[in-house]
Parts: structure tokens; C-alpha cells; sequence
């Protein structure tokens, strides 16, 4: 496994230099995606790594929200705002990105508009995917939900056909 830390691009000439290593945290606000971060922060301190070679980009449709949590660590954690429906956002925003992590699932919405649910979920992962290949990151990461496909009951059935859908958008990629 490539060690994504200290990343070294050996030159024509010879020489030896470090690459700047971007990670990417979709849904970097919730519960998961905020523990993604801390625990980047923490390979980022422990390793003395210079903030010219490790950026940590959350991903945000508003900046305010994340602002005050990562600001003390202005060097290593850069807030960037785009909404994952807009493809020209997400182009913009993994441009240079090695891995992207995608722990977006929303929740968003009554459950009687689940059409409308599972249509913006695989329209995310959908541009997330085509964003990740066209700016060539590395690796995508992505966090599924554990699901039984047969007998699943209920209001969720909807929400595991949905997250499904995503998935495959993104096992494409």
C-alpha cells in the first residue's frame, strides 16, 4: 500500500522531491466524516508532517459551519465550499485531490418524496465519480450502509434501494 504521508516524485534530473498529498472529506460536518478529519489531523501531528505537502479539503456547502471547528488548524485543513449536485463544483474542488473520501448520504426530505431522494443521492455520486476520474484521484472511499436486500421491510426499504444506487454510481468509477 502506497504510503500517502510522505509521497516522493523521483525528478529527471535525479532529484528527489516530496508531492503535496490532498485528501478530500465529503460530509466532513456529520458524525463519521468529522472523525475522518480528526483522525487525518492526527497522522498530520504525529508524523510532523509540513503543511506544504498534507492538506486536509472539507467539503461544505457552507463554509460557516465548519469554520470555527477547524480553524486552529488553518495550516493542515482547508474548508471548501461546493455542492455535490453541481458537477462544476466538484471539478473545481478535486482538482490535485490523490484520495477522496464520500460519506455523503442525505437525509434530507419527508419520506413520501423518496423519488426525489434517490434521484439527488445518485446524481451525487454520479458527479462525484465523473469529478474523481476527469481531476484522476487516486482512490475513492466510500462508506456504505450494511444492508439484507431480501425480506427488508418498511419505511427504509426505500432508503437501502437508494444507497444501493449510489454505491454502484460509484463502484464504476
Amino acid at each position: 500500500m502506497q504510503n500517502y504521508v510522505e509521497t516522493y516524485n523521483d525528478n529527471i534530473d535525479g532529484s528527489v522531491e516530496k508531492t503535496m498529498v490532498k485528501v478530500l472529506v465529503t460530509g466532513a460536518s456529520g458524525f463519521i466524516g468529522s472523525r475522518v478529519v480528526s483522525k487525518l489531523l492526527s497522522v498530520y501531528i504525529s508524523h510532523n508532517v509540513s503543511n506544504n505537502n498534507y492538506k486536509i479539503l472539507c467539503l461544505t456547502r457552507n463554509k460557516e459551519s465548519l469554520r470555527a471547528r477547524y480553524e486552529k488548524y488553518n495550516g493542515a485543513v482547508e474548508i471548501v465550499e461546493a455542492d455535490v449536485q453541481d458537477y462544476s463544483q466538484l471539478v473545481k474542488v478535486m482538482n490535485g485531490v490523490n484520495i477522496a473520501f464520500y460519506l455523503i448520504h442525505s437525509m434530507e426530505g419527508s419520506s413520501k418524496e423518496w423519488k426525489k431522494f434517490s434521484q439527488r443521492d445518485r446524481l451525487a455520486a454520479q458527479n462525484f465519480a465523473k469529478a474523481a476520474t476527469e481531476c484522476s484521484v487516486d482512490r475513492i472511499i466510500y462508506l456504505g450502509g450494511l444492508i439484507h436486500e431480501e425480506g427488508t421491510e418498511g419505511n427504509n426499504e426505500a432508503y437501502y434501494r437508494t444507497t444501493c444506487a449510489a454505491e454502484k454510481k460509484l463502484v464504476i468509477y
